[in-house]
């Protein structure tokens, strides 16, 4: 063995130091990630709530798309030829 690299001792005051300062670290870490706001689960109300919003909401504007194209306007369709004579 390495005279110059002996092996470190488990109760050298400097390991117990980065010990703590490393446990330390990890429950500030863990403690931080427990109060993030959490996003909502798939399936809540609120997510149905907005999820029927939004398909009301689509629902209406095909209606409204629809009924224009149905309606056949002339700034849409143009304007209609004139009937022809025999």
């Amino acid at each position: 063995m390495d005279p110059k690299r002996r092996p470190k001792d488990p109760k050298d005051p400097t390991i117990r130091e980065s010990k703590g300062a490393l446990l330390e670290a990890a429950k500030v870490a863990i403690k931080e990630q427990r109060d993030l706001p959490r996003p909502r689960p798939p399936g809540s109300r609120a997510q149905q709530a907005d999820r029927s919003i939004l398909r009301w909401t689509m629902a209406m504007l095909i209606a409204a798309g629809v009924l224009i194209v149905v309606s056949q306007p002339t700034w849409l369709a143009g304007p209609k030829l004139p009937v022809e004579s025999p």
